[in-house]
C-alpha cells in the first residue's frame, strides 16, 4: 500500500507563490524597459525630453522654451539655430531602478538652471539678449563659462 501524498496547504501555496514572484521580480529587474531622455540647446538653454519605451513608443514629451529662445524666435528667427545635446539618457527597469546612463557633454550652459537663466535673460535689454545668444552659439567655452558663472550669481525671482 502506498502512502497518500500530502495535500497542498495554504502555507505551501503561499511559499510557492512567493518563490514565483521572487524569480519573476529578478527576471524583470534585469531588463531595461524604458529610458528617460533629456536635451538642452547649447545656444539658448531651452530643454526638452521624453520617455522611450523598449517597444519603441515615446511618452511624456515635454519642452521648456527658454526666454532667450523666445526672444530670438520673435526678433531674429532667421538667425536662430538650435544645437541640441543630450544631458540625460537613463535606462530603468520595471521597478524604476536606473540600469544605464548615457549622455553627451552640453558644456557650461548645463549648470545654469532654467529658472535662473530665464530670470537673467529677462533682466537684459534686447541688445544684451542678442549678445548672450551670440556668445552661447559661438562655442567659446571659456567665455561661456564666465557668463554662466555670472548667471549663477544672479539673484533669482524668489530672492
Amino acid at each position: 500500500m502506498t502512502k497518500p501524498r500530502p495535500k497542498w496547504t495554504i502555507l505551501h501555496t503561499a511559499i510557492a507563490g512567493f518563490v514565483v514572484l521572487a524569480i519573476g521580480g529578478l527576471v524583470l529587474s534585469a531588463f531595461e524597459v524604458y529610458e528617460d531622455c533629456a536635451y538642452i540647446c547649447k545656444n539658448t538653454g531651452s530643454r526638452k525630453g521624453y520617455r522611450q519605451w523598449f517597444f519603441g513608443a515615446e511618452t511624456g514629451r515635454w519642452y521648456h522654451e527658454s526666454e532667450l529662445e523666445e526672444f530670438m524666435r520673435a526678433n531674429y528667427s532667421t538667425q536662430l539655430q538650435e544645437d541640441w545635446v543630450s544631458y540625460m539618457g537613463t535606462g530603468k527597469n520595471v521597478f524604476g531602478v536606473s540600469m544605464s546612463f548615457g549622455h553627451e557633454r552640453p558644456g557650461p550652459i548645463m549648470h545654469a538652471d532654467s529658472e535662473r537663466l530665464d530670470t537673467y535673460v529677462r533682466s537684459l535689454d534686447d541688445a544684451g539678449k542678442k549678445s548672450l545668444y551670440e556668445l552661447f552659439s559661438s562655442g567659446d567655452e571659456s567665455r561661456i563659462r564666465s557668463e554662466v558663472e555670472k548667471i549663477l550669481l544672479f539673484p533669482d525671482d524668489g530672492e
